[in-house]
């Protein structure tokens, strides 16, 4: 089959739906950022984000630098960013601390390198009198607040003993959660009866498996160093939390959802509008019938009739929404100003505590949703509550805390 040529292009119509799959008009969506969708009239459709005419000239800045000390230009394999400075501080910090627990340095040693900045095994030469004295003191400081019964390094946090534990707490319950859902699930996916293709059951076991993934990758973040990519997969499981349940109360027809999947892979057409401009809210199906597909995460969280779901959907999705959407050109723009690439080159949010509750918060509600069809295997419902049981009280405990008490979840 001779390959597809690719000519003429237009930016997406303001009334069509806008590409990324937000369910939004153009106009509302990505037609108000730097990143703007086209389509080529052979119906490919491709995203494109404008380069800053100052970007330009700082690149070019960077590459006549890497010219003058390398005594060539850069090769295509050459990072953009080759003058990149350190990573930040609070990054540093958490990765040392993850190998020194690697090689089985002592805690206390670790919790006096946290508190000082130090590293001190003997009387070495190369370090004072006095920054001896302040290592051997965190390290005693350790072992008080250990007498209490207390994990030390709560003092480097803004909670409490008690609800330093229950974060730990929720680390790794998430972790089991991702490892019990990945094998209870299989009781209910061997005992359903399937009616037909439009059987709402093969919808949120999809979604199910989806949203595991998601699980399965917050956990296992949020257990290693945690990063703000946790923060954008919580919103797909959200997006998977308002679909499942519009499927569970009937208010999303499962045709739509197969349909919808069939086209964004290509195996079924769009429909296309009199002036000749394609209209992704309708799907041509096999035999020929105009399938309307246009939904809007926002016209689901309200068809639900929950107000629990409109403040997840107009609070949290949308607050979520900024760290898909960030502009990054911009913040490569600030970096290079100031000659310090940690804009760019780190992830490393600086409240992990926050970023963890709202993951898990968003999983919890998740699960439950999941949890109230009633076509759920009893092995599957025992073995899920438990371990939903073991995070809601760490959940609350955390609420008591003003800071995670401001995020109003």
């Amino acid at each position: 089959m001779p390959a597809k040529i690719r000519s003429k292009k237009r930016e997406i119509g303001e009334k069509e739906l806008c590409p990324c799959g937000s369910g939004i008009k153009y106009k509302y969506c990505h037609k108000k950022t730097t990143k703007k969708y086209f389509e080529f009239d052979n119906g490919d459709v491709v995203a494109e984000v404008a380069i800053p005419q100052e970007l330009v000239n700082q690149l070019e800045e960077s590459r006549k630098e890497f010219k003058n000390i390398f005594g060539r230009s850069p090769y295509k394999s050459d990072p953009v960013f080759w003058n990149r400075a350190e990573l930040k501080e609070n990054t540093i910090l958490k990765r040392t601390k993850k190998v020194m627990r690697a090689a089985k340095v002592p805690e206390e040693l670790i919790f006096a390198y946290e508190k000082t900045g130090l590293i001190i095994a003997s009387d070495s030469p190369a370090t004072s009198r006095a920054e001896r004295e302040e290592f051997r003191s965190a390290v005693k400081e350790y072992f008080q607040l250990k007498e209490d019964n207390s994990d030390p390094f709560y003092i480097f946090t803004y909670l409490d003993s008690p609800q330093y534990y229950s974060f730990l707490r929720i680390k790794k319950i998430l972790s089991e959660i991702s490892i019990v859902c990945n094998l209870s699930v299989n009781y209910t996916i061997n005992s359903i009866k399937i009616e037909n293709e439009f059987d709402r059951k093969i919808y949120i076991l999809s979604s199910f498996r989806s949203a595991l993934q998601s699980i399965e990758f917050i956990a296992e973040t949020i257990n290693d160093l945690y990063r703000d990519e946790c923060l954008i997969i919580s919103r797909a499981i959200v997006e998977h939390y308002l679909r499942i349940k519009s499927l569970r109360l009937e208010s999303l027809d499962t045709k739509v959802v197969l349909y919808e999947a069939l086209a964004s892979r290509g195996l079924l057409g769009y429909a296309t509008r009199p002036n000749g401009k394609t209209d992704y809210s309708k799907v041509i199906s096999e035999q020929g019938q105009l399938i309307d597909i246009a939904y809007t995460y926002r016209s689901l969280a309200k068809q639900t009739g929950d107000p629990k779901d409109i403040f997840l959907y107009e609070y949290i999705y949308r607050a979520l929404s900024n760290f898909v959407h960030r502009d990054a050109s911009d913040r490569i723009i600030t970096a290079m100003r100031k000659s310090d690439f940690r804009f760019v080159i780190t992830d490393v949010d600086d409240d992990e505590i926050s970023g963890t509750y709202i993951c898990a918060k968003i999983i919890l509600y998740y699960l439950q949703e999941f949890l109230k069809n009633d076509w759920i295997n009893k092995k599957t419902v025992k073995d899920f509550k438990r371990k939903l049981g073991e995070l809601s009280p760490h959940l609350d405990l955390l609420e008591t805390n003003p800071e995670i008490a401001e995020l109003g979840f």
